[in-house]
């Protein structure tokens, strides 16, 4: 006998509307080796996604602050479209469009992890990357 309890409060769940909160199907039923597979997998997927999470928060936690930027910090106005520049959070990435006026200059870089970003120059903080280093 297969037992279905529900404990979440799902506004879509059709068995939420219905206000089931246990059902018992009394037949056996048969799936296939694959998707046993597959939900053996999902058991305690949550748990997984939870721990997999703080994982990567404690490897990171101190990755983004300031006193970990190892590259010199170009001067925002010397930076024109085409540039290779690298990000502290965002890594490398090219200009690929500068608009307004010194002191307001406002970039969009194309980065190669973190798709387009549209960043304020002068609080980006980017190091300018030789061709050699790009």
């Amino acid at each position: 006998m297969n037992t279905y309890n529900n404990e979440t409060k799902d506004i879509n769940s059709i068995i939420d509307l219905l206000s089931i909160k246990q059902a018992s199907v009394n037949t056996n039923i048969n799936i296939s080796p694959e998707l046993s597979i597959i939900l053996k997998s999902l058991e305690n997927l949550d748990d997984k996604i939870s721990k997999i999470q703080n994982k990567n928060l404690l490897n990171n936690e101190d990755i983004f602050k300031e006193e970990n930027i190892n590259f010199p910090i170009a001067d925002f106005t010397t930076l024109k479209v085409g540039d290779n520049v690298i990000h502290f959070r965002f890594g490398e990435g090219v200009i690929k469009e500068i608009d307004g006026k010194t002191p307001n200059l406002k970039g969009t870089v194309e980065f190669k992890d973190y798709g387009q970003k549209y960043l304020l120059l002068k609080f980006a903080r980017l190091g300018k990357l030789t061709n050699n280093e790009a």
